[in-house]
């Protein structure tokens, strides 16, 4: 991977976290960004996400799936880049290994 779409993925998950904190409130539990994968034409991105609550994993992604265009419209706010990567979330079932 080119230092710039490492620089890229590592911007593009700071900014996710910071989002997922202080921009979405109808988001219920703890929810921790675990990692990007950054295709290789940078044109999409899939985004690992952890929930503490086992029992809320469905409802949190199912909302994170329904903001995801708005999420996309807050990182090309605050991230400049040519082309913003279409946004995609997944969860991760192990809590100890990031993607």
């Amino acid at each position: 991977m080119s230092k710039q779409k490492d620089m890229l993925k590592k911007t593009i998950e700071r900014e996710v976290a910071n989002i997922l904190l202080k921009d979405l409130e109808n988001l219920p539990g703890f929810i921790t960004v675990r990692g990007i994968m950054l295709s290789e034409d940078g044109k999409s991105a899939l985004i690992s996400v952890s929930v503490l609550e086992q029992d809320k994993k469905d409802i949190v992604l199912k909302r994170l799936h329904s903001a995801k265009d708005y999420i996309r419209h807050l990182l090309s706010k605050r991230i400049k880049t040519k082309n913003m990567p279409r946004i995609d979330f997944v969860l991760s079932e192990d809590i100890d290994e990031p993607i």
